[in-house]
Formats: C-alpha cells, structure tokens, sequence
C-alpha cells in the first residue's frame, strides 16, 4: 500500500482498552479516525499532528473520549467545532493548528467545562467564544486568524498566568491596556492594525518579558525607555509603526541583554547613542529607515554585531573604519545616508562578512585591494557614490551572487571572471566609465544584467539568444526605464537583461 494512502491501523490497537498515551505524528495516514478508538476510554494524551487525516471532530471518536487532557491535532485536514469539547473537563492543551477550524458552528453560547492551560490555533477563522470562560491559560496562540475587532486586552486580564501570547497576523485594532502579567516570557502582537501609543510603564507591566514582537501596526506616540530596564528582555522588534522622538539611553544601560533590536521604518530622531552609553550585547540592530542624524557611534565597535542595519537615514561624518574591528559581522548595511571618505581596509578584517551595502553615500577613491582576501561575500551593493578604478579584487569572491557597482566611476574591462570563475547571478554596472567588449563568460552566470551608459562596444554575445530561448517563458519584470528595479536582490532567478551600447542604437531586453 502507498505510504500516500495509509489508514490508521484499527486491529490490534482499539483492543489496547487501558492505553493512556498514543501517538500517530509524523506519518502519511489519512481518512478519518477509526469509530473503534472510542473504546480508549483511558486515553489521556493523543498526538495526531503532521498527518492527513479528515472528518468532523463532532462526529469522531474523539469528542466521546471525556478523560483526554492533551489533543494534538496540527497539520491535518479536521473540522474542528469546539463545542464538541465542551463535556471534556480534564482538557489541558489543545493544539489545532492549521486544520479546517470550526471555531462555533451554532449561534448559541456555551460554557465549557475544562480550563485550558494551552490554545495554539494557526489559520482559524474568528475568535473562540469559550475563551471568555478560560482563566488558566499560560500558553495562548492565535495567529494567521485574521481575527478584526479590538484588541482583546480582555483575554490577557482573565488569565494572569499567561507565559506566552501569539496574537499576530490578525486584524485587531483598537488601543493597548495591558494588565500586570508577572509570567508573561513572550509577547507577539505583529501585523495587526493596532493604535495609540504604547503604555509608558510596559517595563512594568510585563517585568519578566524575554521577547517583544510588535511590527507592522499603528503604533504612535514616544518609544518607552521602560523597555530598556527590562532585566531580561533580549529581543524587542516595533519595527513598520509611528514611533516618534529619541532613542532611549536605557536601551544601551550597563548590564542589558537586548541582544536583536529592531525598530526599522519609524520616525525615530536625533542620535543613535551618546557617547557616554554602554553597548554591549546588541547582536542585531536595525534602526534603518529613520530619521537619525549625526556620526554613528564608535561605542558600536565594542558590542558583539552579527547585523548591524542604519541605512536610509541621515547619518554623516566619514565612514567609521572602527566598523572593522567587529569580528562577528556578517551584515553591514548603511545605505542611504550622507556618509562620506573612502572605504576603510580596516574592512578586510570582516573575514565573515556575506553582506556589504554602502550604496547612496559619497564615498570616494578605489575599493581596497584587501577586499581580494574576502570569501565569505554574498552580496555586495556599492552603487551611486564616486568611486573609481577596477574591480578585480572581487575575484576570490567564490560565494558572491549579487555585485551592484552603478553609477560610480569604475574603469577598465569587463572581467571575464564574473562569469568563468564566480557565477554571480546579478550583475548591475550601469552608469560607468568601463571598455572594452561584454565578456561571453557573463552567459554563464548573469540572470540579471545591467550594463547601460558605459562605453562598451564591439559585438553583443550570440550567446545572449540562447537565453532569451531558454527563458522565454518567466513573466516576473523586476526592471523598467521608468522606476529601476524593483527587488533585484531577491528575484535573483528571473533573466533582466539591459545594454545600451555605443553603438548607433541601443538594445533593451526585457525577461
């Protein structure tokens, strides 16, 4: 029998009259449950998760088993009305996610008779009436749900034990009034729609918080500097909200552990951190897409940075060749300010570093020959600066994908080993001073290709047909004259070809 069509097997296994526990995860069975499992009526934890299974919970087995205390449902294909629970007085956990959820099939109101400790329901489709009775949850999870009306600061006032609440992607609005959950560990109320300002004393509130994701609502007012005196707070996110005002110096006390911050696409002002703050444990920062000002601070260079992202602000002064003496960097993104000077060797120290984005400064001079000892790179973005001279130094760049040089002042050939020895996939050199004729080794590779406004001549590579043939059917445009492109770093899979040569015409292909 196909492992694709597998039933559950009921000889042998209904006659286990005692059994408490049994687990089915993880398998290929489908169809519904076998009437015969009523006859486990010890039955104390089922575990059905990762399966195919279908049908009705009101009229499976399931619903008659009373002693059961832990359902785990997830990844199925069940029709899941709760009110066939509503006798099961020894429930504790509930885990539904991602079935056909049927959250109350009947206008009238019930009152279960157990109290949950666990709710976990991804993809359901409205908010579950029983929750109203529940006052013992320490684990809740609602997400994906699109659940709209106010935010239900109810739930969490009912049940003070809470130690994990997921409430994100739904379509709560409305205003925050936190009660006092001393458990509370995680807290996640992303892509909402939620407004107003954040509570000034949510330090307080929630004293014990490790992890804060609150991205993509309507968030306004000040950012609260309570959050910095959070003892063990280690991940806070606000990014896509209103946010307004300072940086708080809490956020860099001695002895934090916030360890990923990230407050991208606000209307955060004034500078990153005075000099007199301690930055310690900051792994991840993204204060991108702001409104700061000012140098970046060399207190930068004493914490421990896997990413640090401050592009699309107003930064200024030279580029910080203290940014070389971050050993951990993998990500340096400062893109879109007003920086200026030429780029440090101190760089070639980053021997891990996979993403460098300098685009949008006023950088100067020739990129540092050191930057040959680099290969680890990924993806380098330098356009619209004023460098100069070649670019070899990227030839031991094994890992390199995505080289973005335009408009600048690079001079010289094209390389052929962009294509013979890397296989860089997106290749941008538009708005250059470079000679010469395009390299056929750049069939081999190039799926994105830009090389408008240079000085190229000679003949166009016959072997550019072959990928118009071979591609002719890929309807993803990441380019037009009009607007640039559009995501050229992650549609990496999609063939952009754009040559204007200096030739008497100009040649523009579109994939």
């Amino acid at each position: 029998m196909s492992n694709h069509y597998l039933l559950v097997p009921s000889t042998g296994l209904c006659d286990l009259k005692y059994l408490e526990e049994l687990s089915l995860r993880l398998n290929s069975f489908t169809g519904e449950l076998p009437t015969c499992l009523r006859n486990l009526t010890f039955l104390r934890v089922i575990d059905l998760t990762d399966n195919r299974f279908t049908g009705n919970i009101a009229s499976s087995p399931l619903s008659s088993l009373l002693s059961l205390e832990y359902l785990l449902l997830a990844n199925n294909n069940f029709e899941i009305p709760f009110e066939s629970f509503a006798n099961h007085s020894k429930l504790k956990l509930v885990d539904a996610d991602n079935n056909s959820v049927i959250v109350q099939t009947s206008s009238k109101s019930w009152i279960p008779k157990f109290q949950l400790e666990a709710l976990s329901l991804i993809n359901c489709s409205q908010m579950p009436s029983f929750l109203h009775y529940q006052h013992h949850l320490r684990f809740l999870r609602l997400s994906k749900c699109n659940i709209s009306g106010d935010f239900p600061n109810w739930l969490l006032e009912n049940n003070s034990k809470l130690g994990e609440v997921y409430l994100d992607g739904n379509a709560f609005t409305g205003s925050l009034q936190l009660p006092f959950l001393p458990s509370l560990k995680s807290f996640d109320i992303s892509n909402n729609k939620i407004q107003g300002k954040l509570p000034p004393n949510i330090g307080s509130i929630f004293p014990n918080l490790v992890i804060a994701t609150m991205s993509k609502n309507m968030l306004e007012g000040l950012l609260p500097s309570s959050f910095g005196y959070m003892k063990d707070l280690e991940c806070l996110d606000l990014s896509y909200n209103k946010l307004t005002g300072d940086l708080p110096i809490a956020f860099a006390r001695k002895g934090s552990k916030l360890a990923l911050l990230r407050l991208s696409n606000n209307m955060l002002k004034g500078e990153i951190f005075p000099v007199s703050t301690n930055i310690n444990n900051f792994q991840y920062l993204y204060l991108d897409k702001n409104n700061f000002s000012g140098p970046i601070p060399q207190k930068l260079s004493t914490a421990p940075l896997i990413t640090l992202d401050l592009s699309y602000n107003n930064l200024s002064g030279n580029i910080p060749p203290w940014l070389g003496n971050i050993p951990s960097l993998t990500s340096l993104t400062l893109s879109r300010n007003h920086l200026k000077g030429h780029i440090p060797p101190d760089y070639c120290r980053l021997e891990g570093l996979e993403v460098l984005n300098l685009s949008e400064n006023n950088l100067i001079g020739a990129i540092p020959s050191c930057f040959s000892s680099f290969r680890s790179l990924r993806r380098v973005y330098l356009s619209k600066n004023l460098l100069q001279g070649e670019f070899n130094m990227f030839s031991n760049s094994v890992e390199l994908k995505v080289l973005d040089l335009r408009y600048n002042n690079f001079s010289g050939l094209i390389p052929k080993w962009l294509g013979s020895t890397l296989r860089i996939t997106t290749l941008l050199l538009k708005g250059n001073h470079l000679q010469g004729i395009i390299p056929a080794e750049l069939c081999l590779a190039s799926r994105i290709l830009d090389l408008a406004h240079n000085s190229i001549s000679g003949p166009i590579p016959h072997c550019f047909g072959n990928i118009m043939q071979q591609d002719d059917t890929i309807e993803t445009y990441v380019y037009s004259p009009a607007f640039g492109y559009e995501g050229f770093d992650t549609f990496e899979e999609d063939v952009v070809i754009d040559l204007e040569l200096s030739f008497s015409f100009s040649l523009t292909i579109y994939f």
